[in-house]
Parts: C-alpha cells; structure tokens; sequence
C-alpha cells in the first residue's frame, strides 16, 4: 500500500503535536532536592571531580524531551550507587554553555564518565540508559577491569570462554601498563582485557577477534551432520586469527586514542560491502573513507579483489568500503558528486575533504555504450596522492550572492579565500550550520555585532563580520569540523587564523575582537560603554592541563 503525500504529513503532524502535548506530563529535567544527584555549575565543577575518584555527570537542557525521559532512571541508579560511594551529578548546559562547550557536548542529554579526579577526556556513557544497566556499570568501574593471569590454562579459560566481545591481551609490552589500564577502565564492556606477563611471545600485545557463527550449505557438510537433510544450513563457528601489534609500540604507549584506533582499525574487514549497521564502525575511527558505490553487484564482484589489496596495503590510513548506490544514493548527493556508476571517491571525515576521479558531462554519461569501466591505475594514483598529502579536493561552492543586504558578509566557497585573507582588513568568520541549533543562537548576536562595528564609519576598512553555511560551501584553506566555528583572520602579512573558544556572547565576542584584531576595534567604546576584561567565570581549561 502507498500513502500520498498529503497522507504522510497529516501523520507526522499528528505525531508531532502529541509529543508536544504530552511533554507536558514528563517530570522536570531536573532531580529533584531530595535525590543523591548533585547539582554542579560552571564554578564548583573542576574542585568537585577534583576530589571524587568516580562521577557519572549528566549535561542536560531543562526543555529537552529525552533528558525529562532520563531524569527518573538517572535518580534511581544515583540513590542505588551512593552507597558505593559513587556520585551522580547533572550540569545544565543551558546555565552553563561554557563549560559544556569545552567539554564537547553535542547533544542532550549526555553522560560522561570521569575517573581519578581527571577531566580530559573523560568517556562519554553510549549504553541504555536505565538504572538496571548503569547501576552494574558504574560498580564494575571501581573495580579492576584488568584479569591477570600466570598459566595457560587460565589463559586459554579467556580465549575459549562464551564471548562475544574481542580480547586484548598484554603480553608484558614493555611500558604498556598504564595504558592498557586506562583502556581497560574506559572500554572494559567492549572488550575483555587479559594480562599475562610471564608468556613466552614474540608479541607484547595482541587482539583475539571475537568468535562468529557463519552459515555453511554445502551438502557435504548437511551429510556430515546425522539427521540433517542435504543443502539444510549449518551455522558453523570461526575463530579468527589473533591480530598482533607490530607497529612501534611507543606510538600506542603516548597515545591511548592511538590504541583504540588500532583496535578498531583492526577488526575491521580490508574491503566490504558496508551495511548501515556496520557504518558507524568506520566512522568511529576517523580515518578516511574510499568508497565504491554501485548499482550492479557484478560491478561489486569485479573490483572486489582488487579493493582488498588496496585495504591491506593502506591499512591504518584508508579504510575501503562498497556501498550500493540504489539504497544509499544520498550519500553521493552528500560527496557533491554525479550519479555515474560505479563510482569511486574518498571522503576525510575529519575535515570534510572530499576527492575523485573527473566525472563525464551528462552528455558523455547519456552517450556511453556499455557500462562504465573505472581506471584502476588512476584510483591508485589518486589514493597515493591522498596518502602524501599531494591530492586536491574538490570544493562545493553555493552561487555568488549578487547583492550583499545585510552588515553579516554571506560568503561562499569561491569567495571564501579572497575574502578572510584580505591583509589589510580583520575579518571575523562564523562557519555555520542551517540546522545546527547552537548556530541558530549565535545568528541574532553576530548580527548585532556586525550592525555595531557598521554604525561607525571608520571601522569600514579595517573590520569585516562573514558568515559561511559549512555545509554548502567546502572550506579548503580552513577546514571545519563543528558548527558553529568563530575565527578571526587579522590583518597583516604574518599573522595567524584565531579561533574562537569563549562563551557565545556579545559581551566575548567584542572582548575577543578587541584583544586579538590588529586593530583592535572596540565596539563597547563605539556603544560608548566602559568595559573592564574578565574571565569566564567557570570556565574549564582543558587545553593545558591533563589533570585539574
């Protein structure tokens, strides 16, 4: 059955207003007075992690839906584990923009987890939500999640146990310990850690892929199994080869997100056929994306040997993925890239960066015989152009406004350069998202900024407020990796980007311009209003310090 338009609207307008109407019956956002939850600021937040060895923290906004879900399970499993003397706290991020800003909290509510008085990089909680999960959660962190072993059997007992998770062993890697417990404490509900330093390996440390079930239908293996009719499948059980560590493991040791990476890295296939389950995976590691796209899974079958070798040759630096292009053609929409299959691009997830091969003109694309044969030899120059650094980027570019009407200069990708390095002006950037709804907060104060420094004539020359929608136009020269991004590009031959990293105010914003402009424009001696520099009041440095 197919539902008009019209049809599926009504629907979602219906469901719409009863979420809105029954929002209402949800309990506040906020635990109440006489719950174990402690309610933290921007001003007791470092001093309080100072001095406890494990927090749950809940950043939350008092109108979100999903955060007024929580608050019931969230004062449950705090009343349960105060006994253990485990403390749950909640942070409004709408009272405290700042410290959640640093602090990289991108949605509501999120709950992180900060062990031994440390504030960086404290691990965000991903699993369910409920006082039933998190109260054995929490417990299971005071404890450690290391099992140490001297003998092979015990060893073996790992390794063949029931699991579904894969397990990392140290072998008694020289310097490894710290780390290895640090991962161990973030991470131990991923995997199992197993310490055993008096084996005899060639390998300090090692990763045992978890066991899966394969379908096997082959009539020689139905006859092999009594009672079963031939070609009946028979789930079979594979354990994968161990992976060992044979990189320098100094590298690891420095670096626990190096670690984590080569964990995920390695348990991923050289090349596949990526289903949505399985994309968040390669995401997670934040390496680059080759994909494949198809729409006839001969082409898939073609160029599959030939992606695999590239997986394993560029291990570590690109990840290879086919994708079909008839379930996922957005996603080439997303690549800003035509519909001509197959389709070879890369994708650098961390700045947005996207490569490809040139494309035919839709002349030469609707003129083809036969289908489209893609040049292996130019995707490995590609690739080892991407890999040295020497590839260039495609850049997305909206239109060139033909008239400017507001004192916020809209800037696009073929703009953009000639515009924020212009020596002789400063020029303040807001890199936005039309959906991001931290953009949409700033929008009104950027405009009454821009419409402050336009009051004054002789800011003309020297100051320029921009704006650019990030998802539309690709910033070569400045990627962006989170919306919204302020940067203040000064005047002057040797001068560098400045990004923006204080609270979302007018009264910061003016402050940041005035310290940092090579004019240094005041906009509050423009407003004719005094001003004193502060600052911010709860602020958390997370950028100097490891340990607060």
């Amino acid at each position: 059955m197919f539902l008009s338009k019209k049809a599926v609207f009504a629907a979602a307008a219906t469901l719409l207003s009863t979420v809105a109407n029954t929002q209402g019956q949800f309990p506040s956002a906020v635990a109440p007075e006489d719950s174990a939850v402690i309610k933290l600021t921007g001003e007791n937040f470092a001093a309080f992690i100072a001095g406890h060895n494990l927090v749950l923290a809940e950043f939350y906004v008092p109108w979100d839906y999903h955060s007024k879900l929580l608050i019931q399970e969230f004062v449950a499993t705090a009343n349960e584990l105060q006994q253990h003397d485990i403390s749950l706290v909640q942070i409004d991020c709408e009272a405290d923009e700042l410290l959640c800003s640093q602090l990289e909290i991108n949605y509501y509510p999120t709950l992180k987890i900060f062990k031994n008085q440390k504030i960086v990089k404290a691990p965000t909680y991903t699993g369910t939500k409920s006082a039933e999960t998190l109260v054995p959660f929490m417990i299971a962190q005071a404890v450690s999640p290391i099992n140490v072993v001297d003998n092979e059997e015990d060893f073996e007992k790992y390794l063949t146990q029931d699991r579904s998770i894969p397990l990392l062993a140290d072998f008694g890697a020289p310097g490894l310990n710290e780390t290895f417990y640090e991962m161990a404490t973030d991470s131990y509900d991923k995997y199992v850690f197993v310490s055993y330093p008096t084996k005899n390996s060639s390998h300090g440390l090692m990763l045992f892929p978890a066991p899966v079930q394969v379908e096997e239908t082959s009539e020689e293996i139905a006859r092999e199994n009594e009672g079963l009719p031939e070609g009946q499948t028979v789930m079979k059980m594979i354990i994968p080869e161990p992976i060992p560590y044979v990189g320098d493991l100094d590298k690891i040791i420095d670096n626990k997100d190096e670690f984590i990476k080569w964990t995920k890295v390695s348990l991923l296939p050289f090349f596949q056929d990526c289903k949505i389950a399985d994309f968040n995976k390669y995401m997670e590691t934040k390496m680059p994306l080759a994909y494949l796209f198809y729409t006839d899974k001969n082409d898939l079958v073609k160029y599959t040997d030939f992606f695999t070798e590239l997986g394993q040759k560029y291990r570590g630096e690109v990840n290879f993925i086919a994708l079909d292009a008839n379930t996922y053609s957005n996603h080439v929409k997303h690549l800003s890239l035509k519909q001509q299959y197959p389709l070879f691009a890369i994708h650098n997830v961390t700045n947005n960066m996207k490569y490809s091969l040139p494309q035919l003109s839709d002349e030469e694309y609707l003129d083809l015989k036969g289908s489209l044969e893609l040049d292996e030899d130019k995707i490995v120059e590609l690739i080892d152009a991407f890999v040295n650094k020497t590839a260039v980027p495609m850049q997305r570019s909206e239109p060139v406004p033909k008239s400017q009407d507001s004192n916020v200069y809209k800037l696009v990708g073929d703009t953009h350069d000639a515009i924020v390095f212009d020596k002789s002006k400063d020029v303040l950037v807001k890199y936005y998202a039309p959906w991001c709804s931290h953009s949409k907060r700033l929008a009104p104060i950027f405009e009454e900024l821009a419409d402050i420094y336009a009051s004054d004539e002789s800011t003309k020359d020297k100051l320029l407020l921009a704006e650019v929608d990030a998802t539309a136009n690709d910033i070569i020269h400045y990627p962006v990796e989170g919306y919204p991004t302020v940067v203040l590009f000064p005047a002057g031959e040797d001068t560098q980007p400045i990004m923006f990293k204080d609270s979302r105010t007018l009264e910061k914003l003016v402050e940041f311009v005035r310290n940092n402009g090579t004019y240094h424009i005041d906009a509050d001696a423009i407003r004719g209003i005094e001003h004193t520099d502060t600052t911010s009041e709860g602020s958390v440095d997370i950028t100097e310090h490891d340990e607060l």
